[in-house]
């Protein structure tokens, strides 16, 4: 009830206080001002000149004529315009500071209007907007804090924006769209929420940017049209990025500097033609040149690039160059045959695009021995491109954190031989891997790690993707298959990953064997009941190895010496492992915690299960298990810490023999042993006459009374200190 009460004293207070919008001052068409209390006088109704601060919009109903504000100021309410000059001719407005309205300055259908030297600021929407007008000159203004954009220029011509000062605009400093045979020049533009200078032309429009101050903006200057020219602006310190080009092509640039951007450079589109810019090296991204070459053939980008885009060439190669901080480090749009080798690209791509390296549209490209690093959005990118080759690449820590489904590589509508083999994935925020309503992929030998977040490899809506050899392990998912088909995934490791080793999601007829599938959360799941898949080759070659199987299935034996298991391993009702494999296919590495510190580390071509240690033995043991009367062996490596001294081992109950059945090395801080044996299933234990002591139950409870009884000793001070302030 009081909340309801105080809700209406509320409103009625917002009634009281609501002021109605006073009536405009009119300039009439025969000259006269209404009404006539404005403080605005003229003496011969060419000249209006304000003589105090006016709170009213001014509407102007003639032509060929100034309006002087002399330094005083037209104020308004928020709502309506502060100078409506629209269907004029020959206006001046000049000297007038206009705030807290709509719009500051708005007219449309108006020619020869020139607006100097005036404060236009605060206004809830665009300072200054015009529409369907020519001949403008729009100069030495400050144009600022406006809720919208600075100035707001639709569908005119033959404008000219000169010497103004266009800051902290709440969207654009200054927005042309389907402008004509318009310039901004000299002007200083900065701190604009979004863009410095926005052109959205949709037709041939020359229209021409030029010698601009453009800093601290999100975009400095973002270009969307046909045949305009951007040249000699420096442009600084932007948020976002420096110049981007959007689509439709045609853009001019000459003698830009763009320094300490977020983003320097970069370039947007989907079809040829809106690559097709003339930007040529007089453009500079922090002191080295912008490379953007279209229709070249046989060349090789100059060591001193800044960037690299190169539009309908071939056979061009990019190599030992340091590529950072635009939008894309190289771009490759309907490129063909061009080598991307050796470089370090770094710190390119924004929040929703762009990246180290990306591939629009184009065939039979080699990238390779490149260090793809750090880039903000993918590492490598390929989309509608195919028949290309991605190896031997680092391709680490790329997608800022807070991205999603931002992987290192990307394939996106690929159809034919692409192929990514024997890379670094790493460390990357999203997934390593991800394959996009692609198809007849290869995805081989790779080593795909610690992919924070998500999959080692995606496959999503993807048919025949060949998934093989790889090693992954510390992903949150080694391998998702989603709404995918007749695809192969075999001959990974897919060790540790956090939540699922294989993770299938409504999709069939995909094959996976010869798996190793090593302590992962969940080794497999499937979502979608009846989506069937094939988990084994055929026998005796046998399915998937499973870390988990003996703890599953501890009863089954081997069949028939084939190295397979009786039994077969159950992931659903449409999908077992009808031969699942007793041992890895390669040797493999495992990590087993000790104790809570320490871990001790296997590699071995054995099924290792039941791993113990015991402090008060001094003692650490195992089982190895794989097929009767094969050649096993297992390196184990101890930390120094956790058992030491003179060692025995033991396989079976029985002692072996050191240099003979095993070998002891030692490299300052772990204790490493090879062991060789015939495969069936073994115990392995390992002893040392020093151990990692177990913690005393009386150290314990020792511990335990001590920090009670300080406890115990604080609380009184604190009683006491209390009792005392109180008395006081």
């Amino acid at each position: 009830m009081i909340f309801m009460f105080f809700i209406g004293v509320l409103g009625t207070a917002l009634e009281v206080q609501r002021v109605e919008a006073a009536d405009p001052i009119y300039i009439r068409a025969d000259g006269s001002i209404e009404p006539s209390t404005a403080n605005i006088t003229s003496l011969d109704n060419v000249t209006y000149t304000f003589t105090d601060n006016n709170y009213e919009s001014i509407i102007i109903k003639r032509d060929n004529i100034v309006v002087d504000g002399a330094g005083y100021t037209l104020q308004g309410t928020r709502s309506g315009d502060g100078i409506d000059l629209s269907y004029r001719s020959n206006v001046t407005i000049m000297n007038v500071i206009v705030k807290s309205f709509a719009y500051g300055i708005r007219f449309y259908y108006s020619t020869y209007i020139a607006i100097s030297e005036n404060n236009v600021t605060k206004n809830v929407g665009d300072g200054v907007i015009l529409s369907y007008s020519s001949y403008i000159s729009i100069y030495k203004n400050n144009i600022t804090e406006n809720g919208n954009d600075g100035i707001a220029f639709y569908s005119g011509s033959n404008g000219s924006i000169y010497e103004n000062n266009f800051v902290a605009n709440k969207v654009d400093g200054v927005w042309l769209q389907d402008c004509t045979f318009s310039s901004a020049y000299r002007n200083y533009i900065a701190e604009n929420v979004q863009t410095g200078i926005s052109l959205a032309t949709f037709d041939n429009n020359n229209n021409d940017i030029y010698e601009n101050n453009v800093t601290k903006n999100g975009v400095g200057i973002s270009a969307c049209g046909k045949v305009n020219n951007v040249s000699a602006n420096l442009i600084m310190h932007n948020k976002q990025l420096g110049i981007q080009l959007v689509g439709r092509g045609g853009y001019v640039l000459r003698n830009n500097i763009m320094v300490n951007n977020s983003l320097n450079f970069g370039v947007y589109g989907s079809d040829l033609t809106d690559f097709y810019n003339d930007v040529d090296a007089s453009n500079t991204v922090n002191g080295k040149p912008v490379y953007y070459w279209v229709d070249r053939d046989n060349d090789v980008v100059p060591s001193d690039a800044g960037t690299v885009i190169l539009t309908h060439c071939t056979n061009i190669t990019v190599e030992n160059l340091t590529l950072e901080n635009n939008l894309q480090g190289v771009l490759l749009a309907y490129s063909h045959n061009i080598t991307i080798t050796r470089n370090n690209i770094t710190k390119n791509g924004h929040m929703t695009f762009g990246g180290g390296i990306r591939l629009f549209g184009s065939l039979n490209n080699h990238i390779y021995e490149n260090n793809v690093t750090g880039n903000y959005f993918y590492g490598i990118e390929l989309e509608q491109s195919s028949c290309n080759a991605i190896y031997w690449n680092n391709v680490t820590k790329n997608s800022a954190a807070y991205l999603a489904n931002v992987p290192g590589i990307r394939l996106l509508f690929c159809n034919i031989s692409n192929t990514i083999s024997e890379n670094t994935i790493s460390e990357n925020n999203w997934n390593g891997v991800s394959v996009d309503y692609s198809s007849n992929t290869s995805i081989w030998a790779n080593n795909i790690n610690t992919n924070n977040y998500a999959e080692g490899v995606v496959i999503d809506a993807a048919l025949h993707t060949s998934i093989y050899r790889n090693n992954i392990r510390n992903n949150k998912c080694g391998v998702h298959v989603s709404n995918s088909y007749y695809s192969s995934i075999y001959g990974n490791n897919i060790i540790e990953n956090y939540d699922y080793g294989i993770r299938i999601e409504y999709s069939r007829d995909n094959t996976f064997y010869h798996n190793n599938l090593v302590d992962n959360a969940h080794q497999a799941s499937i979502i979608g009941y009846g989506y069937a898949n094939s988990w084994n080759n055929s026998y005796p070659s046998g399915g998937n190895y499973w870390s988990d199987y003996k703890n599953r299935y501890p009863n089954a034996v081997e069949l028939d010496g084939s190295g397979t298991w009786d039994t077969p391993y159950v992931i659903d009702t449409n999908n077992t492992d009808n031969c699942p494999l007793m041992s890895p296919t390669q040797p493999i590495t495992r990590v087993f915690t000790a104790t809570d510190a320490l871990q001790v580390t296997t590699y071995s071509n054995s099924s290792i299960s039941s791993f113990q240690f015991n402090s008060s033995s001094k003692q650490l043991s195992f089982n190895v298990t794989g097929s009767t009367g094969t050649t096993g062996f297992c390196d184990v490596t101890i930390p120094d810490n956790l058992l030491w001294g003179e060692f025995s081992l033991y396989l079976n109950g029985s002692p072996l023999v050191k240099d003979m059945d095993y070998t002891q090395t030692y490299n300052g801080t772990h204790y490493t042993f090879h062991i060789n044996y015939t495969h069936s299933t073994h115990t392995i234990e390992i002893t040392g006459t020093e151990a990692i002591p177990e913690f005393p139950s009386a150290l314990t409870l020792l511990l335990f009374m001590i920090t009670t009884l300080i406890a115990v000793v604080f609380y009184r001070r604190k009683r006491a200190c209390t009792k005392s302030l109180a008395n006081a």
